[in-house]
């Protein structure tokens, strides 16, 4: 073989080592790159979870059990990493340098692998049964407010002034279910009885055990867990306009309100949302996490 044609080998032997060498760490730094982005997202899942959970109570507490858990798996964030796009809803998301070995003789030394992960909780916290108070169904508008529950002497009641007997009758029960939720399901396509008279002293007494001094705005208190922030069956109009003391209601949905006001027997809240759920579980009786992104 000619000196030329050698060293020409020797050229082409040393590119196709060089390309060997390049395709072998490519497949190394992609395996290594897709290793770290398991281990990542199963932390990043953990602390979504976590943070769905400690969201039942509030945001802060959310914030601390998704940043705690992700730290036990090694990763350090911060309450930055955690957001709430919805107010049931978590999302964590963070990016960690890669681990590569190859990338440095190419100078990539700012790869990065990203992780985001998002769980909610459903059903009800502690509190978060059904008020035993029925509004009449209508074209509900976010933020504007209603009266929830009418005062005494209000026309057009025909003696029915909206409290419900969502599990034993009375005044005892019913103010209880106000403060607390009531502690059994109520379900879409039941009926419940309405309680005889207003309930003044019961009602009044039930939204001052439930709210006490607290000042929440209507922002805070849907991006949080506020005992302003009321579920209330929605019945069916027709049931409702046909009734005339104590007689059954056909409860067709739910809605949540935030209480602005009270006064005399009569309630007032602004409209938050419709509930797409056809059982509200009783207070404290279960909640479930879950992975959604």
């Amino acid at each position: 073989m000619r000196k030329n044609e050698k060293g020409a080998a020797l050229i082409f032997a040393a590119v196709m080592m060089a390309g060997l060498f390049a395709f072998s760490g490519a497949a190394i730094d992609i395996g290594l790159m897709l290793n770290q982005r398991t281990r990542m997202q199963l932390a990043a899942d953990a602390a979504a979870l976590a943070g769905a959970k400690g969201l039942v109570k509030n945001t802060y507490q959310a914030s601390l059990d998704a940043v705690a858990v992700a730290a036990s798996n090694g990763y350090a964030i911060t309450a930055t990493n955690v957001s709430y796009p919805s107010p049931k809803r978590v999302r964590v998301e963070w990016s960690s340098p890669a681990g590569l070995v190859l990338a440095p003789f190419f100078k990539l030394f700012n790869v990065r692998v990203g992780v985001q992960s998002g769980a909610e909780y459903t059903g009800s916290p502690n509190g978060g049964g059904a008020v035993p108070i029925g509004v009449p169904k209508q074209n509900f508008t976010p933020g504007q407010e209603y009266v929830l529950k009418p005062g005494t002497g209000s026309p057009n009641n025909k003696g029915n002034f909206g409290p419900l007997v969502l599990d034993c009758k009375g005044a005892i029960n019913y103010e209880n279910h106000i403060a607390k939720g009531s502690n059994v399901e109520v379900k879409v396509g039941s009926f419940y009885y309405t309680e005889t008279g207003n309930m003044v002293g019961p009602t009044e007494k039930g939204f001052s055990r439930r709210i006490a001094n607290d000042q929440t705005s209507l922002e805070d208190a849907i991006a949080n867990t506020s005992p302003r922030l009321v579920i209330l069956p929605i019945l069916d109009d027709g049931w409702w306009k046909a009734s005339t003391g104590m007689s059954p209601q056909l409860v067709v949905g739910f809605a949540q309100f935030y209480v602005t006001y009270t006064a005399k027997g009569e309630v007032h809240g602004r409209f938050v949302s419709l509930l797409d759920q056809s059982v509200v579980p009783g207070a404290g009786m279960q909640y479930a996490v879950k992975l959604v992104e």
